[in-house]
């Protein structure tokens, strides 16, 4: 399939829900160093979507995706890390657009309410 959201900061583009599946899908590890690495506002737009509890998990892992990139000798390996993560943050919105949970119009993103939510907040 054709890759639709080709870098990272066309998610600068979604909205909260389109963010918060990329959310749900990723595991926190990887948004983590992801968020430490790429446009601050985007961070800041995920830090936004994500739960209180798990916000602090998050921030946790950044903490510690940071500390261990200073004490790393390998800056080419820290680089690898991030372009890693960021293409993960690609590729599950890829993903995400690919299952119809998103909806594009021009440059923006809108995430489309699943099946399963519809249904549990009784509504079609």
């Amino acid at each position: 399939m054709a890759e639709v959201i080709e870098k990272p900061n066309t998610l600068l583009f979604f909205d909260q829900l389109g963010l918060y599946y990329i959310y749900q899908n990723l595991p926190l590890a990887i948004l983590a160093r992801a968020m430490n690495c790429c446009d601050p506002r985007l961070a800041g737009s995920f830090l936004g979507v994500i739960p209180p509890k798990k916000r602090q998990e998050v921030y946790i892992l950044m903490s510690r995706e940071k500390k261990a990139d200073h004490e790393s000798h390998d800056p080419t390996q820290v680089s690898k890390k991030n372009k890693s993560s960021l293409d993960a943050l690609v590729l599950t919105a890829n993903d995400i657009y690919h299952r119809g949970l998103l909806i594009q119009k021009g440059i923006l993103f809108y995430g489309k309410k699943s099946e399963r939510e519809e249904s549990r907040c009784g509504t079609s």
